[in-house]
């Protein structure tokens, strides 16, 4: 038997993740209701949801009545980031599933270069909650661990293994066998504290770091709202 759907509710939006191994996101819309996502994530709908171009011309939006099923056709989990009024979250680029909240922005706001990441770079998009809470929903690839950095505390990240993080947290390239003699180029991210991150096991099949399981989803993420 499938698992039972996981129920919630994030910034006014009633939401349902389902789907065992390859999970997609349910969420039922309001009249006055939206929400925001990147074209090919759309899994099935009601007829009475209506479909259209977001404001900014980057995406597309969902627009309520009715029910409306999302996701990006892969294993993995499918978890809620939700921010207070006011609250940011950097997420690595073609994780997130969709985004929903009266006042919630979205920026690309950092690159890191084509070295890393097999030559295809790292970019970050920041949302940010305005005068009402916002929630991202992000898909991630096997299991997801955070882990919270201390004031100057660094931890070094396989690229693709990046998920989100608080602003806060610095990041920049390294390359720890350069000089090594070693023949090939080892890329790293270097994570820097204060801070919280998330990351995920699926991207890489090196060894995983020590690091604190979730509660919750990842509502203790970015704990310190604003």
């Amino acid at each position: 038997m499938p698992p039972q759907p996981a129920e919630s509710t994030f910034a006014g939006l009633a939401s349902c993740i389902a789907g065992g191994d390859a999970p997609y996101l349910a969420i039922d819309l309001m009249p006055s209701q939206m929400v925001a996502f990147d074209p090919g994530l759309l899994l099935w709908r009601e007829p009475t949801v209506t479909l259209g171009r977001s404001q900014a011309g980057e995406g597309l939006v969902a627009r309520g009545p009715g029910r409306v099923g999302f996701s990006r056709g892969t294993g993995g989990r499918i978890f809620p980031v939700p921010l207070e009024a006011g609250a940011s979250v950097q997420l690595a680029r073609g994780h997130a599933l969709l985004h929903a909240g009266a006042s919630l922005s979205r920026e690309r706001s950092q690159g890191l270069g084509d070295r890393l990441a097999g030559n295809t770079g790292v970019t970050l998009d920041r949302f940010t909650a305005g005068a009402e809470p916002g929630v991202v929903w992000v898909q991630a690839e096997g299991e997801v661990f955070e882990r919270g950095l201390m004031e100057g505390e660094q931890l070094d990240l396989q690229p693709g293994a990046l998920l989100c993080k608080d602003p806060a947290v610095g990041l920049e390239s390294v390359f720890p066998l350069q000089g090594a003699g070693a023949g090939f180029e080892l890329a790293c991210l270097r994570c820097t504290g204060p801070g919280r991150i998330a990351f995920q096991t699926g991207a890489h099949s090196g060894a995983g770091m020590e690091a604190e399981a979730p509660r919750g989803g990842l509502r203790g993420l970015l704990g310190r709202r604003g």
